[in-house]
């Protein structure tokens, strides 16, 4: 089991990290960019082979840093993936866990969830 501290430490580096996606779309938004698998990140239709074909192509560091953590988003279970997207990447509601989880539920899915991107991104 990870200790206390390691938790914290996963917690901040995953704001950290949607704070890094975030400053990257913007940056690519603002210049009338885009990068090309946007449309994959939820797309039950997509598959691995279609991002394993962005690898042959060159990229801007922005859309680099994109497409890492839309694959890694990508490669995560659906529940996984929504308590992410909903808690670091886009939140519209600060709440909006109670619709679906109980506290402690909501927090130990979040827990897991943040280990699971974590292993893959560091």
């Amino acid at each position: 089991m990870k200790s206390e501290t390691t938790v914290i430490k996963y917690d901040k580096q995953m704001f950290e990290v949607a704070q890094i996606y975030k400053r990257a779309l913007a940056k690519l938004l603002r210049e009338g960019k885009s990068s090309p698998q946007d449309n994959m990140l939820f797309d039950p239709e997509e598959n691995y082979s279609s991002y394993w074909s962005l690898a042959t192509k060159e990229y801007s560091d922005d859309q680099k840093v994109i497409a890492k953590i839309n694959f890694i988003l990508a490669s995560l279970e659906s529940a996984v993936r929504d308590i992410l997207w909903n808690e670091f990447f886009f939140q519209i509601d600060k709440f909006w866990w109670m619709r679906k989880y109980s506290r402690s539920t909501f927090y130990r899915l979040r827990k897991q969830a943040v280990n699971k991107f974590m292993a893959l991104y560091e």
